[in-house]
């Protein structure tokens, strides 16, 4: 959907060392609910790199310009440099190497940790390792995910000066199917597990829908249990608690 912005805080600064041209902005507003809303925008950046834009009381811009990101607080920044190429590797707390590695990196400019900007899908190849070129000289979010693992996040990570190691804990992994009435599958049901791998993040470590079939898979659970909140357009939400690893999961939902 489109957000429309007819009124807000008048935000100006200045990108040095910039062509003038389009200035790609991204945006997190605080809710009335404290929710968090992401949009895009886009403002001209003048002859002296200079930009200006109205936002909404609170929220937090960035800004990428020739695939660079840096934050807009309204004050004169240069963009970050770049890092020719990054490694590491990712493994088991007891060396070995997990299957089915997904690991992504977003730029981490905001202490808050809620930067809208764009994740990059990195690959990793069979022994756990990892090559990525070309990135921001910035901190980064790195979040891996792995069967059988816990999700690991790792905040403010720098890249390029050093090989970087991120060993993975024991974790779990969820599949199953939602039905409703009649045992006839629910597609479209969005299931959510609470259960933190780091108790310093405050974010669901995994999140899943339902297929055709309703069946799903969650995968990267932390510890020996979980919390599962399981919505569904015309049904009632419910919650399952102290969901442990084992046979296939079953969830049931009343309609409305």
């Amino acid at each position: 959907y489109d957000l429309v912005i007819e009124e807000g805080e008048l935000l100006q600064g200045r990108l040095l060392g910039v062509r003038p041209g389009e200035l790609e902005v991204y945006v997190v507003v605080p809710t009335d609910d404290d929710a968090l809303l992401g949009f895009r925008t886009t403002w001209q950046l003048g002859p002296d790199g200079g930009y200006s834009g109205r936002l909404p009381a609170g929220s937090r811009a960035f800004g990428v310009v020739d695939g660079m990101p840096v934050r807009l607080d309204g004050k004169e920044r240069e963009l970050p440099g770049r890092v020719p190429q990054a490694v590491g590797r990712i493994r088991k707390s007891d060396g070995s190497v997990p299957s089915e590695i997904e690991l992504t990196l977003t730029p981490d400019l905001d202490p808050t940790r809620t930067s809208p900007l764009a994740s990059r899908r990195v690959p990793v190849d069979g022994q756990g390792r990892f090559l990525v070129r070309d990135l921001a000289a910035v901190p980064y979010r790195l979040l891996v995910r792995a069967r059988g693992c816990a999700t690991a996040i790792r905040d403010d990570v720098t890249l390029g000066t050093a090989p970087v190691l991120i060993e993975l804990a024991p974790g779990f992994d969820l599949e199953g199917v939602v039905v409703g009435a009649g045992e006839i599958p629910i597609e479209g049901a969005t299931l959510r597990a609470e259960g933190l791998p780091d108790p310093e993040h405050q974010w669901p470590i995994a999140k899943a829908g339902t297929d055709r079939k309703g069946r799903f898979e969650l995968r990267g659970l932390g510890g020996a249990e979980a919390i599962l909140h399981v919505t569904a357009p015309g049904f009632h939400p419910t919650t399952l608690e102290h969901v442990r690893p084992g046979a296939e999961l079953r969830v049931y939902l009343q309609p409305r």
